[in-house]
């Protein structure tokens, strides 16, 4: 769910609120639209709060989470920024499931958790750090940039223990090129990591397109490769 899903943007107010000011006529929405995607369960917390838990293949189990719970310019947050859908509790039981069942888990949001509120981007660093053998893989956007985040260890903030990969955006953006990004994940097979083996990012480039003459088809280009 992204920050612009909303009308007004960034206004996400958390579920308790009801009315004509509450968000339930998006995900709602999202749900209908979801709904021959995701098994009843997704359905019932996607409609309550725009995040979800759905299993992909054995052994691999993807976890949305909604980051507008967590967003800066969310001023819905100044009632309650800490964990205000209950979204980090719910979180901290899948993860505990999946641990139990040996699944690893894939975390996909928008926003990136440096660019949350402190008080809730501290305790998810710590569901991180606490489910490290866990959490195979983040995935996020929101900054139109190519990113990446580290998590390290509490302790000694000396031990890399889980990365957030932040994608380019299509949406065209100041002074960038459009881009998307394919990821190469380890397939479903007895003891995968199904860690991130290697991504390719692909670009437009803006200035070559716009010389073109028009009715011209835009070229993407490969930007890179990860491993190279």
């Amino acid at each position: 769910v992204g920050n612009h899903e909303a009308t007004p943007v960034n206004a996400f107010p958390p579920p308790y609120v009801r009315g004509n000011r509450s968000a339930a006529w998006l995900y709602d929405a999202m749900a209908e639209a979801w709904q021959h995607w995701l098994p009843p369960g997704a359905l019932h917390t996607l409609r309550a709060g725009g995040f979800y838990t759905a299993q992909v293949w054995p052994g691999l189990r993807l976890v949305s989470l909604n980051m507008n719970f967590c967003s800066q310019a969310n001023f819905w947050l100044l009632i309650n920024a800490t964990d205000p859908a209950g979204q980090l509790q719910w979180l901290m039981g899948v993860l505990a499931d999946a641990e139990r069942d040996g699944e690893k888990v894939h975390i996909i949001g928008h926003i990136p958790p440096a660019h949350c509120l402190h008080s809730w981007s501290w305790n998810y660093y710590r569901i991180v750090s606490r489910f490290e053998g866990t959490i195979a893989a983040q995935f996020f956007g929101h900054t139109h940039l190519d990113e990446f985040e580290l998590f390290y260890d509490e302790e000694t903030l000396s031990r890399p223990v889980s990365i957030a990969f932040i994608a380019p955006s299509v949406t065209t953006y100041i002074n960038l090129n459009p881009g998307y990004r394919v990821y190469e994940v380890a397939g479903s097979y007895p003891g995968s990591s199904h860690a991130v083996l290697d991504h390719e990012t692909f670009i437009l480039n803006l200035t070559e397109a716009n010389a073109a003459p028009p009715g011209t088809a835009p070229r993407w280009r490969r930007l890179y490769g990860a491993r190279e």
